[in-house]
């Protein structure tokens, strides 16, 4: 790629969400070093906090993009993108993939919330044989381009086991949070030991919120929980708290980004996945990073820390590998008072090491520069056109501009 090509973030949404954020502070920093441009909603989450020196084009307005550009998104089917083939025709592409069932190849989720669903999905999925192969074809494409990254080995070897690809050689590309608050002073816990989730109440975050809740209300110790996020699921997550015993949950909504180092850093240990879980290390708090499930934990989740992970994962899909026979959050807990100053280093020593701005800025730029692919080669070799079977379902079930604005099909 041209260093000297405008640098296009394209995630229309209309709430905060991790990608959004992430590209936020990409274009934040970067635009001191290049012309950047943000493509959202007129009224989406990076639209409605739009940097100095940054730019805005409506996300279904791509013929207004300069043509020297090079257009960075996250994964997805070119077919789910509004007017792709409105893009200047020799723009570049970089697809950056940030959740691991970003190029999921199925016609229909394999973790659909309705009963019925479950069992139709299957039978349903196993017509997805041509959109698999046209996805497979145009991720071999952008490997050959080095136009893909993967910000963990979670999204790495899911998209492995979709399409049987080879992806070892290839390196990742974590994600970042914004610079450190170098004002923010920890203090260990004495009595109330205050812990944190942060993230949204919805989808696949609400099985182990409500099992973090249950593992802390069993605990002996004098425990808090601040619930900082919103989402569908808020009602269910506050019935459920309701019934603790003993720990006291504490429920404060979505919290402004210029509050929320100050927040997180009133507190003894953070439960979290994603960014989110970055945003505890960042402020020197012990952090256990969570992973995800779709449906209600069985048995007993072992907590681990954020510096313990592999691979940069911020969160995998839970499996019995994940679980443990007796419960050592107790014990982990317990380690974690007895020498708060050492966890709390351990966690910032890893985030300042693979997740800070500078860190991840350099490295997102050398990838920029290694990649070859433009969207318009992708449009020609017919990776923008679905195939039978999804225009088939598209016909059926008419598709939909969702809250993120990519087309659902």
């Amino acid at each position: 790629m041209n260093c000297n090509k405008t640098l296009v973030f394209y995630f229309p949404y209309r709430e905060v969400g991790g990608v959004s954020v992430l590209f936020l502070r990409l274009a934040t920093i970067l635009s001191k070093s290049f012309k950047v441009i943000l493509m959202d909603f007129d009224n989406g989450y990076m639209a409605r906090n739009l940097p100095d020196n940054v730019k805005f084009v409506p996300f279904d307005q791509p013929e207004l993009l300069p043509v020297n550009s090079v257009l960075i998104l996250q994964s997805i089917p070119l077919w789910r993108i509004h007017k792709v083939s409105s893009f200047p025709r020799d723009i570049d592409v970089f697809f950056w993939n940030l959740h691991p069932d970003n190029l999921f190849p199925g016609l229909v989720s394999n973790h659909p919330s309705k009963t019925l669903f479950k069992f139709i999905a299957p039978l349903v999925n196993s017509f997805s044989f041509l959109r698999k192969r046209k996805i497979k074809n145009m991720l071999k494409v952008l490997l050959h381009k080095q136009s893909i990254a993967f910000m963990d080995l979670e999204n790495k070897n899911k998209t492995y086991r979709y399409f049987n690809v080879p992806l070892d050689t290839y390196p990742l590309l974590p994600i970042m949070t914004g610079y450190e608050n170098k004002t923010v002073i920890n203090f260990a816990p004495i009595d109330d030991i205050k812990c944190l989730w942060l993230g949204r109440l919805e989808g696949f975050k609400v099985p182990i919120l409500l099992h973090t809740i249950d593992r802390l209300d069993g605990l002996s110790r004098k425990i808090s929980l601040t619930i900082v996020g919103d989402g569908v699921s808020t009602s269910k997550i506050k019935e459920h708290a309701s019934l603790c015993k003993h720990l006291n949950c504490n429920f404060v909504g979505t919290v402004p980004f210029d509050g929320l180092d100050s927040l997180i850093a009133s507190h003894h240990i953070v439960f979290s996945m994603g960014t989110s879980a970055l945003e505890g290390a960042k402020n020197k708090i012990p952090t256990f990073c969570l992973d995800y499930s779709y449906q209600e934990i069985q048995g007993l989740y072992k907590y681990k820390y954020l510096f313990d992970v592999k691979g940069f994962n911020v969160g995998e899909e839970i499996t019995s590998e994940h679980l443990e026979d007796v419960s050592s959050l107790d014990v982990e807990i317990e380690k974690l008072v007895n020498d708060f100053s050492a966890v709390s280093k351990n966690s910032y020593e890893y985030w300042k090491q693979h997740h800070s701005p500078n860190v991840i800025t350099d490295k997102f730029l050398a990838h920029l520069r290694e990649s070859s692919c433009t969207l318009h080669e992708l449009i020609v070799l017919g990776y923008s056109d679905e195939d039978f079977f999804t225009k088939l379902i598209t016909k059926l079930h008419h598709p939909i501009e969702n809250e993120s604005g990519f087309i659902s099909r």
